[in-house]
């Protein structure tokens, strides 16, 4: 599922659009909930069974080692990938993720994902994979984050599940 959202790294919080549905992470907590609806409106935060914005760009911040794998189109540009494992342990308290269940990240101490940088360096996606194997043994669950843009300052609605992103057709559930 793509959605579309803002980070605002100086407070630690992000939203993300996904069309029908959205994700508010702020203050430490986690709503989700149907776009463009009052956070007042959904209850207690939800637990994460996949990764905030802001949990990739931990996992950025907390990375212990990095090896160079290759390399892959990210957003028209040449990247460089890199395997890598973050120590969430490292992170102050402020910038920690959210606890996510032990079946999906089973040791926060040794956590491995990607990162793929720009010939300039720049940080252009991140990718990791839950250890959650819901369907099958086999299958796996990958949650991607790609860093279309930084701006300086943004007006954004912390207070409401945002609506940046039309709802396509398989975003509905059945009828």
């Amino acid at each position: 599922m793509d959605g579309v959202g803002v980070v605002d790294f100086r407070a630690w919080r992000c939203v993300v659009d996904f069309g029908a549905y959205a994700q508010v992470f702020k203050d430490a907590r986690l709503w989700t909930g149907a776009s463009g609806f009052a956070l007042s409106e959904f209850g207690d935060p939800a637990t994460p069974w996949s990764p905030t914005p802001l949990t990739f760009i931990a996992f950025a911040e907390a990375a212990t080692d990095a090896t160079e794998v290759g390399s892959e189109v990210v957003l028209d540009e040449e990247c460089v990938r890199f395997q890598a494992v973050a120590d969430l342990d490292r992170l102050s308290s402020s910038h920690r993720p959210l606890p996510m269940p032990t079946e999906v990240l089973p040791d926060p101490r040794a956590v491995p994902f990607e990162a793929f940088l720009n010939e300039m360096g720049a940080l252009r996606r991140l990718r990791w994979q839950s250890a959650y194997q819901a369907l099958a043994p086999d299958w796996r669950t990958w949650d991607e984050l790609d860093l279309l843009k930084l701006v300086d300052s943004i007006e954004i609605d912390w207070t409401r599940t945002p609506v940046y992103k039309p709802v396509e057709d398989d975003d509905l559930p059945p009828e």
